[in-house]
């Protein structure tokens, strides 16, 4: 997917690992262009979360929730601030 310029490669594994009470999922995310680009989710340009199986409704469209969550974390202050210092340091 792309994001605000960035390609953002999404991973998802919705049954990474069994457990007692459940299966376990496993979500990468990770900017391929630029490589490593901060996003609002990770300073490094890769995340890796893991969460119950249960915990996304089935059929969920991953791409889509995670334009939603990059989009609500966009909003904080500081990401406003790098983003904002980001345009400033081309002009030079």
């Amino acid at each position: 997917m792309r994001w605000q310029g960035i390609e953002i490669e999404i991973t998802y594994h919705p049954c990474w690992t069994k457990l007692p009470d459940g299966a376990m999922s496993r979500l990468e995310i990770r900017s391929a262009k630029p490589q490593r680009a901060r996003l609002p989710i990770t300073e490094t340009g890769y995340l890796s979360r893991f969460f119950h199986a249960d915990e996304l409704e089935a059929g969920s469209d991953i791409a889509e929730l995670v334009r939603e969550w990059l989009d609500e974390r966009a909003k904080c202050d500081a990401w406003k601030a790098y983003r904002e210092q980001s345009r400033q340091l081309t002009l030079f």
